[in-house]
């Protein structure tokens, strides 16, 4: 491509992934173990999935691994990591409209990696602040019989 002498025509390489990947997951508040592919066959990387759970908090074990679908050597496990993610605090609990979700985020790398790039809460809340009134300014008493400043006095006539 760089000689002079000849003509290439241009090119794009696009990669794409091979091996579908799936994520196990269960929350210790409940007894179902779910699971859900989030890195299919033949999409593009490097990617990063995001995967949202409303008015989660953590406390969970997840597992990421190589979907039934995906053909692997054999004698090579499935699983790739499995994580324990522990329950967040949250700031603004009380509150009548606190709402909060749980993001999992989940990259397949430039290697074809897949791990667990973040774990993070996010929490919305309305906050009312009461403003106190403001009171009123006193009205100032003019005087009538006051001379004007940088004005004669002028005597009063017999």
């Amino acid at each position: 491509m760089l000689s002079p002498f000849f003509n290439v025509s241009k090119f794009v390489i696009d990669e794409w992934n091979e091996l579908p990947v799936t994520i196990d997951y269960k929350f210790n508040s409940e007894e179902k173990n779910h699971s859900m592919e989030i890195i299919k066959k033949k999409s593009n990387f490097p990617v990063t999935q995001k995967v949202t759970f409303d008015n989660k908090v953590g406390d969970c074990s997840l597992l990421v691994r190589y979907s039934d679908a995906a053909s692997i050597l054999p004698g090579l496990p499935r699983e790739i990591a499995k994580y324990d993610i522990k329950a967040a605090k949250l700031k603004h609990a009380g509150d009548r409209d606190h709402k909060f979700k749980f993001v999992l985020m989940v990259s397949n790398n430039i290697h074809q990696i897949p791990c667990l790039e973040n774990a993070q809460i996010t929490e919305e809340w309305t906050e009312e602040k009461k403003v106190p009134k403001a009171k009123p300014a006193p009205a100032k008493e003019e005087k009538k019989d006051a001379p004007v400043e940088g004005a004669e006095a002028v005597p009063a006539e017999p």
